[in-house]
């Protein structure tokens, strides 16, 4: 027989929800406050992209879902130190051991470094200016990473987060301009694809026409190659992109920029990106 300590059961369920639990001797409860805090990871980070509606659904189911993980988190927590600090001395189960806590917190954890790296969705922040005037530097883009598949492909027009070829530890986002068997030419800054120039509000040119600039955007026509991409930034006077390095494989797209989920303009805040 042993008296359970409030203060460690709820440092354990701190740690992990329904650890407390299980220290107090209530493996059910445990297990349970356990799985439901999985399935709000899961939630969040595996079954949002499956909710595409419009950028306000998606913001919602997430906080949504966030706050039951927090309601559970917090229940696990009182509850475990309450139970503790009820409860007489009790007789200790089998997993009352220290390395069975442990091995909980690993699996836990485990789980959850899983969900973060298979999610379905990936935020980033932007740094820079190549993307104005649709991203502005200090967005928060949302990449849905589901958006395409064997049949559903990239295609012009849309504003796509890729691995950046040059250096695969730094991630891009870059509009589509081309897609595989399209002949391109950039004649005087203008794009042309299969003989018609692409025109859209959305490009700007913020930079000089200098030398280097009148050289980068004065190119001879090319076919895109099978699985390869041509991507362009939309302020085209300050973008790293396909007229310097070349095009994006297939395998390097990491998904579709959907909608600005933050942005210091308010009026920018769940934005769909066109």
């Amino acid at each position: 027989m042993e008296k359970r300590k409030p203060v460690v059961a709820l440092l354990l369920s701190m740690l992990a929800p329904g650890l407390g639990q299980v220290y107090n001797t209530e493996l059910g409860k445990g297990i349970i406050l356990q799985i439901l805090i999985q399935l709000a990871g899961v939630g969040i980070y595996i079954i949002t992209s499956y909710v595409w509606k419009s950028p306000q659904m998606v913001v919602l189911f997430i906080l949504i879902t966030l706050l039951i993980a927090i309601c559970i988190h917090l229940y696990s927590m009182i509850d475990a130190y309450r139970i503790a600090k009820q409860k007489e001395a009790v007789a200790l189960k089998p997993y009352n051991k220290w390395y069975i806590y442990v091995l909980i917190l690993i699996i836990s954890w485990g789980l959850g470094a899983c969900y973060k790296n298979i999610s379905s969705w990936r935020s980033y922040k932007m740094v820079a200016s190549s993307m104005e005037p649709t991203l502005q530097k200090g967005d928060r883009v949302f990449v849905n990473k589901y958006a395409y598949s064997s049949k559903i492909q990239p295609k012009r027009g849309d504003v796509i987060a890729f691995i950046f070829p040059e250096d695969t530890s730094k991630d891009f986002i870059k509009r589509v301009v081309a897609i595989p068997g399209d002949k391109v030419e950039i004649r005087d800054r203008i794009v042309i694809v299969d003989g018609k120039p692409v025109v859209g509000d959305y490009v700007i040119f913020s930079g000089n026409n200098d030398n280097v600039m009148r050289r980068i955007n004065n190119k001879p026509e090319i076919i895109i190659p099978e699985n390869k991409y041509y991507v362009l930034g939309d302020n085209r006077d300050k973008s790293y992109d396909s007229r310097f390095w070349g095009f994006v494989d297939r395998n390097a797209i990491i998904g579709k920029a959907m909608f600005i989920y933050y942005s210091s303009d308010s009026n920018r805040i769940i934005l769909e990106i066109h």
